[in-house]
């Protein structure tokens, strides 16, 4: 989509290779490399798009790079947090303690009440994952 709009690209910087270089990590499936521009993040930073200044946090377990945007009680979490599941961890490089515990500071950096926009499926709310999610379960003992 950058691509073909020009449009501007926040990258993560820890995922840098994989995007570059997939077949690298990922042999055998077709995922075309992205070698355009792209803004680097780590997390810690804010970005501005749209009028919208997003804190950018590092969320790893997915993938070690994994970052999620905040802005006006919305997090874009990509494949961390889903409604009902979380992130894979049996991809290469991903590690499930090291999901939960992005997963836990999520929940404690954003109230319950902020809506999860993930990379797949419905929205949903922190709470209503901290509180029903069954992959949760840990973060409630």
């Amino acid at each position: 989509m950058a691509e073909g709009t020009g449009a501007p690209v926040w990258l993560p910087e820890g995922e840098l290779d994989v995007f570059r270089r997939p077949n690298d990590f990922f042999p055998g499936t077709p995922i075309r490399a992205y070698t355009g521009d792209a803004t680097l993040v780590r997390g810690g930073e804010t970005v501005d798009a749209a009028g919208i200044s997003f804190q950018v946090r590092h969320v790893p377990g997915h993938s070690p790079g994994h970052v999620s945007y905040y802005a006006d009680g919305c997090l874009f979490s990509g494949d961390v947090l889903f409604a009902g599941s979380v992130g894979r961890t049996d991809l290469p490089f991903g590690d499930w303690d090291a999901l939960l515990e992005s997963i836990r500071a999520l929940t404690e950096a954003y109230p319950p009440e902020t809506i999860v926009y993930s990379g797949h499926g419905p929205p949903t709310t922190l709470g209503d994952e901290l509180a029903r999610n069954p992959f949760l379960a840990e973060l409630r003992a």
